[in-house]
């Protein structure tokens, strides 16, 4: 996993701490969900139906998260989890990456879990209107 350095958003720019969409709360991705994280990572399924990642661990899962929130405070990039609007189950994950491509200013991605793709294209839809309408990305690549 690599550190980004460099701020992707201006040091004026208030960094949004929630998105409430009508099936789902946007919240950014912290060491204390580890374990809900994990168990919406350890769902996640190959073509063949195994897991995506059988060698990770719920301690190897609070490290990558650590990475997250530390790049988010950094304000080098964002990861942002997918909850219910209950808060107590994982739907999956919105990352906010600097892009490769000097096309484009940012690189964003997303997934959510299996169980729950048929919330899949309303939440992409309503998650690119915010990107385009709150941040202040010029050229986002969306890749989902």
């Amino acid at each position: 996993m690599a550190m980004y350095r460099k701020p992707i958003v201006p040091d004026t720019f208030v960094i949004p701490q929630e998105l409430v969409l009508s099936n789902c709360i946007l919240l950014p991705l912290t060491i204390n969900i580890s374990e809900l994280d994990y168990a919406a990572v350890m769902d996640m399924l190959d073509e063949n139906g195994n897991t995506k990642y059988p060698k990770h661990t719920l301690y190897q899962n609070t490290v990558d998260l650590g990475y997250h929130q530390k790049e988010f405070q950094k304000r080098a990039s964002f990861t942002y989890t997918i909850l219910n609007n209950s808060r107590d189950e994982c739907l999956g994950c919105l990352y906010m990456y600097p892009c490769d491509d000097m096309e484009y200013d940012v690189e964003i991605d997303m997934w959510i879990r299996n169980k729950y793709s048929n919330i899949e294209k309303e939440v992409m839809e309503k998650i690119k209107e915010w990107i385009k309408s709150v941040w202040p990305f010029e050229k986002p690549k969306f890749i989902f």
